[in-house]
């Protein structure tokens, strides 16, 4: 909402300051490191956002949100075909279609081309790999 940006900011440096006085225990963990990135790109700092996206990037087996927290993050600062990459691979990884399709930092992300070809080719992957019905 318009009337709240201001709050939303404060909310989300908050969040953030909370969150990297965790890192200091816990500097290379997955989870706080993408809910990291993806409060600084909502918050609109998508530089440090990138920066640490950076990092996230090189994880061996991330968890599956931060996968999807990294795409989100990617959407909001503007790189559409990187976080349909990211989304691409948390849905092979097994994240649910049905959270990226409800989410709405997503929607535009949604509504383009090469999500929508990334979609399709999945389905075709999938209806290709079940046995044949009766």
């Amino acid at each position: 909402l318009p009337d709240s940006t201001a709050q939303a900011r404060e909310h989300y440096d908050r969040a953030i300051g909370l969150i990297d006085s965790e890192l200091v225990r816990k500097p290379r963990d997955p989870t706080l490191l993408s809910r990291r990135v993806l409060y600084l790109a909502k918050r609109g700092d998508c530089p440090r956002a990138d920066a640490g996206l950076a990092s996230l990037i090189d994880l061996r087996d991330p968890p599956l949100y931060a996968v999807f927290r990294m795409a989100v993050a990617l959407e909001i600062c503007g790189h559409r075909q990187r976080a349909v990459a990211m989304i691409e691979q948390a849905l092979g990884a097994g994240f649910e279609l049905a959270e990226i399709e409800n989410d709405p930092d997503l929607r535009a992300l949604r509504a383009d081309p090469a999500y929508q070809r990334m979609i399709q080719r999945r389905s075709a992957g999938s209806a290709d790999t079940r046995a044949p019905g009766p």
